[in-house]
């Protein structure tokens, strides 16, 4: 009898378990048992009660076996917003990695020919930091158009984990370049999609850790001139304040939810104008087929 790979880090649980209750799910909809739609891999109780509370992981073949039954359901199991997690794993050679885990639908936003597969794997082996790499993600397709139509498609029931996965991909990316403004523009997208994933019938069940994590350093950004008109020090200096908490404490979440991400289309709009310009430039980028949504 299988008794599942054992756990070996804190998201790997957090994933497994936010995967069986994606399953479980899945399968009450149908109004039918687990034994009934996954068969053998549904039969064994243990198993998938040591899977609900995150001790064991599921095997590369059941994942399969299952996404055959439940169509689906794996991406939710191994999709980037998995890998990018946890601080050791932000490096470009995740990040391109990961690029290769996202729905082929969103696949589509980046320049994914040959050359550009071989140039890939030429900055892997270089382990390529954010000075030797030439902006492959911002040069490669329009920002603004992959951030606004990823965040249209939180909701959709396929599609919302790779949409989810695709805004926190640009928002590591930002973190690697050191580009504070677009940092800034994506902590706010994302704040606003965690609003937007409870609209979803699974993204709902993930925990806020998974929200929290990549917003860390937030409180120890040195903001630029040019974010001035939104005053961040100032409405962090004042939230602080209101909540009583040092910074390594803060709420990031909350308090971009609070002032800006309901607005993060007007935030944005000054990047998203200016990367729009930059790509139009350049006819080799910009994959999202007229009728994508």
């Amino acid at each position: 009898m299988t008794t599942g790979r054992p756990l070996r880090n804190r998201f790997e649980k957090t994933r497994t378990k936010f995967w069986t209750a994606v399953v479980y799910k899945e399968i009450a909809e149908r109004g039918l048992g687990i034994d009934e739609v996954l068969g053998t891999d549904g039969k064994w109780n243990n198993i998938w009660s040591r899977y609900h509370r995150g001790l064991v992981a599921p095997s590369k073949a059941r994942l399969m076996r299952i996404d055959k039954a439940l169509p689906g359901t794996k991406s939710y199991y191994s999709a980037p917003l998995w890998s990018l997690w946890t601080r050791d794993q932000w490096s470009w050679a995740n990040l391109l990695r990961s690029r290769y885990d996202l729905p082929p639908i969103f696949q589509q936003a980046f320049d994914l020919e040959d050359e550009l597969r071989e140039a890939d794997r030429i900055r892997l082996k270089k382990k390529p930091g954010p000075t030797s790499v030439n902006d492959i993600w911002y040069s490669n397709f329009f920002a603004g158009n992959l951030l606004t139509k990823s965040f249209a498609m939180i909701q959709d029931r396929r599609f919302g984990i790779g949409a989810l996965s695709a805004i926190l991909m640009m928002l590591y990316e930002s973190k690697l370049r050191g580009d504070v403004v677009a940092y800034f523009c994506l902590s706010v997208a994302w704040a606003q999609a965690e609003r937007e994933r409870h609209k979803h019938p699974f993204l709902h069940l993930l925990p806020l850790t998974v929200f929290n994590a990549p917003l860390t350093e937030f409180h120890s950004v040195e903001w630029p001139d040019v974010l001035a008109p939104l005053e961040i020090s100032k409405n962090l200096a004042k939230h602080l304040q209101e909540t009583r908490v040092g910074p390594k404490d803060l709420d990031v979440l909350r308090f971009l939810q609070q002032i800006y991400a309901r607005n993060f289309v007007a935030i944005c709009s000054d990047f998203l104008t200016i990367q729009e310009e930059l790509d139009a430039l350049n006819p080799k980028v910009g994959y999202w087929p007229p009728d994508i949504l």
